[in-house]
């Protein structure tokens, strides 16, 4: 729990009494004045006179420290002043849990302050967590596991009683992975999740939380969500109304015109870029990489076993990155696009190398990729080539079944730490068609199996046509057509100026 001293933000000592203007914000917001009040929220001042909410985070009724934030959200310069308790972060009201009055009831956990405060008045024992949700899951063996949901930790002695809990986080994907994670630590046997009403303005989006479900259908609403509270399947059979909500993953586009109604980028999920060698499929692997940091503000770490990246991969990425041609750069000078260039490399890209005594196998690999996810937060993964991985078979496997049981541990990964991992893999060697060009390969031509095919959710072949001086782009697989797109092939003019494949549009 990050703690700044009122002093050091607005120069009080202590927040003051609730002002009339926030008064009208909480009640704006469905909260009851009287109930704020008795709880002992407050009132801080900061700069030019704004007035922020100052939330108190008590144990055994003696104030710790204090959130402060604006009544309307959340992310407008949020702090903490006051002294740091010594267990660290805990939950917002979390001596409900001590109050022997309601310990037959069950325990409501939200992911907001507010939401908690809305629905006091007639569920007491509710708790918020204090640092909101992550936009990815946390695994429980995780090392930062015990910083998100250290307020669970500090809490597991008064949990423990607890029979059943309603876990009310946000409808939103943030609110989904944060019901999962809770979920997990607490125990699914005793946890029940919620549901949402309609909003009564669009009967087709539901309402956020339980303050805007408050505000649209009052207590009678608040009360409907808590009583139809699902609990969490755990047999492994269950209908369709039985299934707590997923985290739906967005989908990324990387900006490459046409190929963008065919290629989708999820974290999650695992794909597959093939061609023939010298064709261009780590050049354009490049070029994918360098749109999705540029158009999606994304980290990625590269597994690179022939691009050394002092080398080859720092020059080719920056030559992709000093002919940007975006509202980032315009107007820039030649040092100040160098400055930029070598800021964003420095920032959004790690490297996996292999030292010269080791043994990279995928189990070695695996090892690389937790670090790149725990300590740089890298959000996609290229392994290029796949091919120069040491294998490490099994002499009773064959090599059909250890590439599967290889793609699963990928596969696995990739889920677990809600990270895309693009593999790139060399077809076999390819035979000549009699006028002297190679065949264009597919997912089955790969080395070893047909399992690079059937296990990816997105598959690419890049190849080029030198008779025609253009490079074909082909997503021939594509698991779910509605949501990354449909199957389908670009020609793209491949600019070694810029390193960039520029869609092609055919003069008739």
């Amino acid at each position: 729990m990050q703690i700044a001293t009122d002093a050091t933000k607005n120069g009080k000592s202590h927040p003051k009494e609730l002002s009339q203007t926030i008064i009208r914000q909480l009640e704006e917001r469905g909260i009851d004045t009287e109930m704020a009040v008795k709880f002992g929220l407050g009132l801080i001042k900061g700069h030019g006179g704004s007035e922020k909410l100052a939330l108190p985070f008590k144990i055994n009724n003696q104030t710790s420290s204090w959130k402060v934030r604006s009544v309307a959200s959340s992310n407008d310069g949020m702090f903490w002043i006051g002294k740091e308790d010594v267990r660290g972060k805990h939950f917002f009201n979390e001596d409900c849990l001590r109050d022997d009055s309601l310990k037959d009831y069950p325990l409501i956990i939200t992911e907001g302050e507010l939401d908690c405060l809305t629905i006091l008045p007639w569920y007491p024992k509710c708790v918020s967590v204090p640092n909101g949700a992550n936009t990815k899951s946390i695994p429980i063996e995780d090392e930062r596991s015990y910083s998100a949901f250290e307020y669970l930790n500090n809490a597991i002695d008064i949990l423990k009683p607890v029979k059943e809990i309603i876990i009310a986080t946000d409808g939103d994907r943030a609110g989904r992975v944060l019901l999962e994670d809770l979920a997990l630590r607490l125990g699914k046997p005793r946890c029940r999740w919620v549901m949402y009403p309609f909003k009564k303005s669009d009967q087709s989006e539901r309402c956020k939380d339980l303050n805007e479900s408050f505000k649209e259908w009052g207590y009678n609403g608040i009360q409907n969500i808590i009583e139809k509270a699902k609990w969490y399947p755990i047999s492994g059979v269950y209908t369709i109304d039985e299934l707590p909500p997923l985290p739906e993953p967005e989908v990324y586009r990387a900006g490459m015109g046409g190929l963008d109604k065919h290629l989708g980028i999820r974290l999650g999920d695992f794909s597959v870029v093939t061609g023939i060698p010298s064709h261009g499929k780590s050049t354009f692997v490049n070029d994918l990489m360098c749109r999705m940091i540029i158009n999606n503000d994304m980290k990625i770490a590269f597994a690179s076993f022939e691009q050394p990246p002092q080398k080859d991969h720092k020059r080719n990425l920056t030559r992709w990155m000093m002919q940007r041609q975006d509202g980032g750069v315009n107007g820039l000078s030649t040092s100040q696009k160098t400055e930029l260039t070598e800021r964003t490399l420095r920032e959004k890209i790690v490297f996996i190398v292999k030292e010269e005594d080791e043994t990279a196998d995928l189990d070695w690999l695996l090892e690389k990729m937790s670090a790149c996810v725990i300590q740089h937060d890298v959000d996609i993964i290229v392994i290029d080539p796949y091919n120069e991985i040491d294998h490490k078979r099994d002499f009773r496997q064959t090599t059909t079944d250890y590439i599967g049981d290889s793609i699963k541990k990928i596969k696995r990964f990739a889920t677990r730490y809600d990270v895309h991992v693009m593999v790139v893999a060399h077809p076999t060697k390819l035979s000549e068609r009699a006028d002297g060009t190679l065949p264009i390969p597919t997912l089955y031509s790969i080395e070893d199996s047909r399992h690079w095919y059937n296990k990816c959710d997105v598959g690419i072949v890049v190849h080029r046509i030198s008779s025609e001086s253009f490079s074909l782009i082909r997503v021939v697989k594509s698991r779910y057509h509605d949501i990354l797109g449909t199957p389908g092939e670009e020609r793209c003019n491949f600019d070694k100026d810029t390193g960039r494949y520029n869609e092609r549009f055919e003069v008739y």
